[in-house]
């Protein structure tokens, strides 16, 4: 009887246990661009259909979330005089554990004509009127104004008019003074990838990538510039990350097909292989397919003739 009733008993409490470990977590340091850690910062955490979650950072900055379920999470900081990078990381596990830090800054303080000239600003850009919004950025920086939001604003319309000299410089302040203005970054990017400077492109779209760890869109723009530059063994470990968070979709298949590459470039047949017939499987009707299956055949021919010369050496 007392066997059953301890069995019973630690039947119950492994299932406690379990109970209370279960969820994902993410963890980190709230800290300001230079690294010094903000104590004392409500941190906030949401999802589709899920309530928001607020949490205060530590003396050392630090915030942890529990219990999370398998879904794309929005972290940022909820206060009135600052404001952070909106953290957006998918949950694929129940079990898993992400460590990863909140950046934040603090917000213009403007009242009366400047917030005025602040507020049509933006509203002028998003209508894409940019004369106007170009108007109110000058009352800006005419009244001694110098955050990085509106060397952003008015690089990025110079930008969008494709006046690249005028834009590159106050784009690159804007960064001097918030290093993970996601806009910015993304812009000078697309900026370097098109000057072929795909180097100083992965700088601009890893600092993206600090925003946003799990996307898989960005995740394939970095392994493109480093099979650009030839580093294979780099591109394969992005595109490997791409495809995690794709999933089964689609659009994992020109992951699948460049890693296909990156593999072959290293003479790694059987990893291509496995690369080339995945790209088919997710993208059957691509233009690239029938040329793609050639390729297919070729591999397996090559990887069995390997395999037969390797039977047939004397050991």
């Amino acid at each position: 009887m007392k066997t059953k009733i301890a069995l019973v008993t630690a039947g119950l409490l492994f299932f406690l246990c379990t109970v209370a470990t279960y969820g994902a977590v993410i963890q980190g340091k709230l800290l300001d661009p230079k690294g010094t850690p903000l104590p004392n910062l409500s941190v906030k955490i949401e999802a589709i259909e899920i309530k928001p979650v607020e949490t205060v950072s530590a003396v050392d900055g630090t915030f942890k979330f529990d219990n999370l379920t398998m879904k794309n999470w929005k972290i940022s900081i909820n206060d009135d005089k600052w404001e952070s990078i909106n953290l957006e990381i998918r949950v694929l596990s129940d079990t898993e554990t992400i460590d990863h830090n909140l950046v934040a800054w603090q917000r213009p303080q403007l009242s009366g004509d400047l917030l005025s000239s602040y507020q049509k600003a933006f509203e002028s850009y998003s209508a894409k009127t940019y004369d106007e919004a170009i108007v109110e950025v000058d009352k800006l920086f005419q009244a001694g104004q110098s955050f990085y939001n509106i060397y952003a604003l008015k690089g990025l319309i110079f930008f969008e008019q494709q006046k690249y000299t005028d834009a590159i410089p106050l784009l690159k302040m804007a960064l001097e003074l918030n290093p993970y203005e996601v806009s910015v970054n993304q812009a000078l990017g697309n900026y370097a990838i098109d000057n072929k400077k795909y180097k100083d492109s992965l700088g601009y779209f890893e600092k993206i990538l600090f925003s946003t760890p799990t996307d898989p869109d960005l995740l394939e723009q970095i392994a493109n510039s480093y099979l650009f530059m030839e580093n294979w063994e780099k591109a394969i470990e992005y595109y490997k990350n791409a495809i995690k968070y794709y999933g089964t979709s689609a659009n994992a298949a020109q992951s699948h097909y460049f890693m296909g590459v990156s593999s072959l470039k290293l003479n790694q047949y059987e990893g291509a292989l496995v690369c080339f017939e995945s790209f088919l499987k997710a993208a059957p009707t691509s233009p690239d397919a029938p040329k793609t299956k050639q390729l297919v055949e070729l591999l397996k021919k090559k990887i069995e003739t390997d395999k037969q010369k390797s039977e047939n050496t004397p050991k």
